[in-house]
């Protein structure tokens, strides 16, 4: 069945395995995802199957929404609980100080260093597989954006909970890492747990569909005749007046054919992807 829904990942395993257990249990033959999440962490993958796997990159940019808990005066390899100790020092957070600094540089666009040990591909190759073999690269700062970044006490000294909405592709490791900076010491996650992906979120149930994706993105559908449908699947420019959006996808009659048609110019169209 094609079908996007969300979906709640526990801690401890990889959002790869993950999915690959769902895939056994809800027999389909295609799966996937949009937004990995580690393994130490928990919360919301959004999914995709069978012929909706194709839609997934159209969900990567949906903003985040997480919570979590960062450890000042400890550092790991991964900037997280999971990691090989680096360093560890003594510290004592002052809380006014540590607002203050979110405020003046946690809200609003950032640039960001990804972590080593992350998804990022380089020449091919996970970044994450070149520190494992010890080799420490450089990854190049991405613009991102914080929507808000809120911070709280906990029982425990140099050790606060948060909440934080972020722009997709944030790494929120490295906001761990670079407000440690700020404040001259280091710091590492010892929790995470994606709770928002845009406004979909899950309450008691483990799953959630979204009924049409398309409508959620929104892209709108039309109706188009079977000599249209035939012309775009082989390749053949359409005319379809009245129209003003870039992306549009077009149904047949019967619903068996979904393609994702684009503009290249007023009223005329050409396939950009076929769904099924």
């Amino acid at each position: 069945m094609d079908r996007i829904f969300i979906a709640f990942k526990e801690e401890g395993i990889s959002s790869n395995k993950f999915i690959q257990k769902l895939k056994k249990e809800l027999n389909v033959n295609k799966i996937g995802h949009a937004g990995t999440l580690d393994p130490f962490a928990s919360g919301l993958l959004l999914i995709g199957t069978e012929n909706y796997t194709k839609l997934l990159n159209y969900f990567k940019d949906l903003d985040k929404t997480y919570v979590g808990t960062i450890l000042f005066g400890k550092e790991t390899d991964t900037f997280d609980k999971t990691g090989k100790i680096i360093k560890e020092e003594k510290v004592n957070i002052n809380f006014e100080l540590l607002k203050k600094i979110i405020k003046d540089n946690f809200i609003g666009k950032i640039e960001q260093k990804p972590p080593l040990y992350s998804a990022i591909k380089i020449k091919g190759i996970s970044a994450y597989k070149y520190a494992q073999k010890g080799l420490n690269l450089e990854l190049i700062a991405r613009e991102r954006f914080i929507y808000y970044f809120k911070i709280y006490r906990t029982e425990k000294q140099n050790e606060f909970t948060f909440e934080i909405k972020v722009s997709s592709g944030t790494y929120i490791r490295a906001i761990a890492r670079d407000l440690a900076i700020k404040l001259n010491t280091v710091a590492i996650l010892t929790s995470l747990r994606r709770i928002k992906i845009f406004d979909l979120k899950l309450e008691d149930q483990k799953m959630k569909e979204i009924s049409d994706p398309y409508k959620f993105l929104n892209i709108e559908k039309i109706l188009l005749s079977d000599q249209l449908i035939k012309n775009l699947l082989n390749g053949k420019l359409i005319e379809i007046l009245g129209q003003e959006k870039q992306i549009l996808i077009a149904l047949s009659h019967d619903h068996i054919h979904e393609i994702l048609v684009e503009k290249i110019r007023k009223g005329v169209y050409k396939i950009k992807k076929r769904i099924k």
